[in-house]
């Protein structure tokens, strides 16, 4: 019971409001995923073709960028943390960041895909530059906006289902860059790649950002804790000592591994499955018919088509999250679809080398479909690790009085970056 939960609180000054507009505040707190999932998908889809196919970077320049920002990372992700936790307005601690740093989201994606041409050193040091200062907006956002999570929904129950509802809406934010950023592109630039994937960058940043403003007036801390003069290393020894906290972080690290799947996916429309569409063909074939000339790309084509098992796959495991756990805890459901995960992509591996290879239009088809069953369990992953952090978050303000979101959800940020960061440079370095 939450009555429980707030008497063993050890911070009688701290204020409580439980004005129930759950749904209302559900359906405005589900547009901050689906911003902050839209800025990042648009990174994970597109950056790297970008710097190397656009920019003409190398694939050691870019990975050195990648490796410069993750650097920053380690200073700025925990910086964030504890402005957040010194925050402090009638507003809330979490909340105003989602007013202020929206339109600056929107700048700072113009200039990570302004269409320069500096030659390749300069390209090189203006993406180092670019990349560090959208990385620092990003996570400005994205830090408060994890951290609103426990402070918007302070029940367990009505939290899972926040959680699970604005995700689902979120994963909008996944799929669309996903799908449609190089047919965007394509409309956009023509035969001007540059041109085209900055007007479709610009496009998704407004999407992302003006739906993060306006969720702003709908939604409302319950929480709020006077200014107190606490030191932020002391409140880092408290959760670097939490064990929960300890493996929900490594969690994080290796279930990044599993995004690393869309994150590429474009290359491997581009590679992996090349002949399946006749591009050439097509393009004379519209050109001919409709007296339009367009780029069209095997990524730009094929990348939303496989994209479809795996989006409704994630929507879907998303919005049973709340049933399963009504059968069993966070811990037991983490457990078993980890294992369904390791099965489902095992098998997609072993199908695509020696069944139906994937460069053929059947093995196009199965491989779409193989993506519903390896992309379910992230689905449920994603919802249960904001919800266990959530939990963490409140079980340390029971056992010490303090309430460290920022803390608590900028490492959780860092970790996630620093796998994804080492899995990318070892895959460049493969390639």
């Amino acid at each position: 019971m939450f009555s429980e939960y707030a008497a063993a609180r050890k911070q009688p000054e701290m204020k409580i409001n439980l004005k129930d507009k759950t749904t209302k505040e559900i359906l405005m707190f589900s547009l901050l995923p689906f911003g902050t999932s839209t800025l990042y998908t648009l990174i994970g889809t597109a950056l790297n073709m970008y710097f190397t196919d656009v920019l003409g970077l190398s694939l050691a320049m870019t990975s050195i960028v990648l490796s410069a920002t993750k650097i920053w990372d380690a200073i700025n992700d925990p910086l964030m943390g504890m402005i957040v936790d010194k925050t402090h307005t009638k507003n809330g601690k979490c909340r105003p960041y989602i007013l202020w740093m929206s339109g600056p989201a929107i700048i700072a994606t113009a200039i990570l895909f302004a269409p320069v041409n500096l030659g390749q050193k300069g390209n090189f040091i203006y993406a180092i530059v670019a990349y560090l200062i959208y990385y620092t907006v990003y996570t400005a956002l994205d830090i408060p906006y994890q951290g609103l999570t426990p402070l918007v929904f302070p029940e367990d129950k009505k939290r899972v289902k926040a959680v699970s509802f604005s995700n689902i809406i979120g994963s909008l934010g996944t799929v669309l860059p996903s799908v449609l950023f190089f047919t965007v592109a394509g409309f956009w630039g023509r035969d001007n790649q540059k041109e085209g994937y900055f007007g479709a960058a610009l496009i998704f940043g407004v999407m992302a950002a003006v739906p993060m403003f306006i969720s702003y007036f709908g939604i409302k801390e319950k929480i709020y804790i006077p200014p107190r003069k606490d030191k932020y290393i002391d409140g880092l020894k408290i959760v670097m000592k939490d064990k929960k906290f300890i493996c929900l972080v490594i969690a994080v690290f290796f279930s990044s591994l599993v995004n690393l799947g869309a994150m590429f996916l474009p290359y491997f429309a581009k590679w992996n499955c090349a002949g399946v569409i006749p591009i050439d063909s097509l393009c004379d074939w519209i050109f001919n018919t409709f007296g339009i000339s367009i780029q069209l790309t095997s990524e730009g084509l094929l990348t939303p088509l496989l994209q479809i098992g795996s989006g409704i796959s994630y929507m879907l495991s998303m919005a049973l999250v709340p049933v399963f756990l009504k059968r069993m805890d966070k811990k037991t459901l983490w457990i078993g679809v980890s294992f369904a995960g390791i099965a489902a992509d095992i098998l997609c591996f072993v199908i695509g080398i020696w069944v139906v290879p994937y460069n053929t239009v059947a093995g196009a088809i199965v491989y779409t479909v193989l993506r519903f069953f390896t992309n379910f369990p992230v689905g449920i992953m994603t919802v249960l690790l904001i919800a266990m952090f959530s939990d963490v978050v409140d079980d340390l303000e029971m056992k010490t009085g303090k309430r460290l979101e920022g803390t608590v959800f900028s490492f959780r940020s860092l970790v996630g970056k620093i796998s994804y960061l080492c899995h990318t440079v070892q895959r460049k370095n493969i390639s």
